[in-house]
């Protein structure tokens, strides 16, 4: 689910808890004069209250937040670290090889995509439908003689039509009704158009096509106009218009309508709007409806974000408070990814300070304790919270607030055999995968000494496995796997990679789409130079560098190295991402696209 659907439905939450005070002081006196004050602070408020724990989040990493397009593989393609105490994103994992292995399943996160495309068509269609009936009520004012007097623009016509009024144009055929009739609509509509009501009307209309899966919206538009009515009521008899009459035109006025928009003199709500107008003033009565809003109002930002949870594990635990030393050693272990079987790390105490080496590059990194379960390194951008279970034992960390890894007993590091060069050949071949959006992706495998070189069709970049059986490989240093199916002859027919997608060898190896490197002329290179932005603002610099560029995160300095595989087309051979630049006709480059997504446009100069 994308973070724009999920601040969507937070903020919906809370427009339902403001919606059930709104109710609760709709028949309160006092609560007319503050119905703007309430509306506008319930909506500001949904908006708000969704984004504080995002503020919170702020400091970390800005290269998953903007240039996940510049890998496939998000935060799964790097490692923990870069240096000893310098966090990066997270774990290796595997490379975009394919999006799934069985193409018939559908996948869970595919349901989501698509509700979560349904709902933005929804919010579409109705926003246009608001448009239709805005453009259908100036149909009706520009059809009317109009005249101007006091700031108000009276609109006369001939049209079997209810009075109403739409911002500062109040809409009536004088020939329906009596001198006195006419007087009181005219002062009925006059509160609404100096008051600005119909702007309440259009901000609730907005909101129901933004949220129009919370089935109390429709209820909730209904009691704002309602509201907006007690308002216009009170005001004409508050002017001294005899109450009994006024009744009676409502009673006589009252007709159907199909304008949403507009405010009208006699509404459907008739009953209700005569009974508030009969009702005695009751402050202490009303009292208590103030004290049941107050901790529904408070309570809202607790019911949207509970504890400020980030991620919700599946062992629970109780977190103790931090004594004087904590005992270490029962953190001490291997640890499996749960998302790449083949990923390792170790933990093992020094001192009052836990470190973890990473087995697929033996890199290490520091943690220092912040409470019984909960460590981090020293400049706090590297969390780790370990879980245990009923026993007391620890049996799972949560690195970066979302990557988790299980505590083993039987970890071994992996080991390799040795190969002949004619089984190894045996491998070689073009292989074939299809993604979800219908598009093939290709990659080759080709035999070296003592292993296979695995060449991705899609960016160029090359890996280097070791045989760790007659079928089985491992690359990226024990944490990239390749399974191999041969048939009854001994032919490989199909590769297995991260013990999920599936990839079926090609017979026929000249539909198989390969990016090589190429040369290109300095020239060609230093057209491509300059500084490029996305939208968010984040930007990257791009300098030709000997034989290629080299693309620098500008929001934290790391260093991208790119080959080119045609004249606007880079690859790095470090990374599984390509480049494409767009480029004039003098061979400026205007912007580029990462992986077919993501757009960076140059900044000019």
């Amino acid at each position: 689910m994308s973070t724009v659907l999920l601040y969507l439905l937070k903020a919906n939450l809370v427009i339902s808890i403001f919606f059930l005070a709104y109710y609760c002081l709709l028949r309160t006196e006092k609560f007319f004069r503050l119905n703007r004050i309430v509306l506008l602070s319930a909506i500001g408020l949904a908006f708000l209250l969704p984004l504080l724990p995002s503020i919170e989040n702020a400091t970390e990493s800005r290269l998953v937040q903007s240039i996940s397009g510049l890998s496939p593989l998000s935060y799964w393609e790097q490692p923990f670290s870069k240096t000893q105490d310098s966090a990066a994103v997270s774990t290796p994992a595997q490379a975009p090889l394919s999006v799934k292995t069985k193409n018939n399943i559908f996948s869970i996160s595919q349901v989501v995509d698509l509700l979560e495309w349904v709902y933005y068509l929804v919010v579409v269609v109705l926003l246009l439908r608001l448009l239709f009936q805005i453009q259908q009520v100036g149909s009706i004012i520009g059809r009317s003689r109009r005249k101007k007097k006091n700031g108000i623009v009276y609109c006369y016509h001939e049209q079997d039509l209810p009075v109403f009024s739409f911002f500062h144009y109040l809409v009536m055929n004088r020939e329906q009704y009596s001198r006195a009739e006419a007087d009181q609509i005219i002062a009925h509509e006059q509160v609404h158009i100096r008051q600005v009501h119909n702007f309440d009307l259009l901000l609730v209309e907005v909101m129901h096509a933004l949220f129009w899966i919370n089935p109390l919206f429709i209820g909730f538009k209904r009691t704002v106009k309602l509201n907006l009515e007690f308002i216009a009521d009170k005001a004409v008899l508050d002017s001294g218009a005899d109450p009994v009459s006024y009744q009676y035109s409502m009673l006589r006025c009252l007709r159907p309508s199909g304008l949403p928009l507009v405010n009208l003199f006699a509404s459907s709500k008739i009953k209700t709007r005569i009974h508030m107008m009969n009702k005695k003033k009751s402050p202490v009565r009303n009292l208590y409806k103030y004290t049941l809003v107050l901790p529904l109002l408070a309570g809202s930002y607790f019911i949207v974000n509970p504890l400020k949870a980030r991620s919700t594990p599946l062992i629970s635990h109780q977190e103790a408070p931090l004594p004087a030393r904590q005992e270490l050693k029962a953190f001490e272990g291997y640890y499996q990814s749960d998302f790449n079987k083949d990923s390792h790390i170790q933990i093992r105490a020094s001192g009052d300070q836990l470190i973890l080496k990473q087995q697929w590059d033996e890199r290490e990194i520091v943690f220092n304790q912040q409470s019984a379960l909960e460590f981090s390194t020293p400049d706090k951008k590297f969390p780790l919270k370990f879980f245990k279970n009923d026993q007391g034992a620890v049996v799972q960390v949560l690195a970066f607030n979302r990557d988790h890894w299980n505590k083993v007993t039987n970890y071994a590091p992996p080991k390799y055999i040795h190969l002949q060069p004619e089984a190894l050949k045996l491998f070689e071949g073009y292989y074939q995968n299809k993604r979800d959006d219908g598009k093939m992706m290709y990659l080759q495998i080709e035999s070296i000494p003592d292993g296979l070189l695995f060449r991705e069709g899609w960016d160029g970049r090359e890996i280097k496995f070791s045989p760790k059986s007659a079928t089985e490989f491992l690359g990226r240093n024990g944490t990239f796997s390749l399974e191999f199916t041969k048939d009854d002859n001994g032919n490989v027919t199909q590769m297995l990679a991260f013990h999920r997608d599936l990839w079926k060898k090609l017979q026929d190896p000249s539909a198989a789409v390969i990016k090589r490197e190429i040369k290109l002329e300095p020239a060609q290179l230093k057209a491509l130079e300059g500084e490029y932005q996305m939208q968010d603002g984040n930007k990257i610099g791009i300098k030709a560098e000997s034989e290629g560029l080299v693309l620098k995160q500008l929001w934290d300095n790391e260093v991208i190295y790119l080959v080119p595989f045609s004249s606007t087309g880079f690859f790095s051979k470090e990374r599984s991402m390509a480049l494409v630049f767009k480029t004039e006709k003098n061979g400026v480059a205007t912007e580029f696209m990462v992986d077919e997504k993501d757009r960076w446009t140059k900044i000019k100069e």
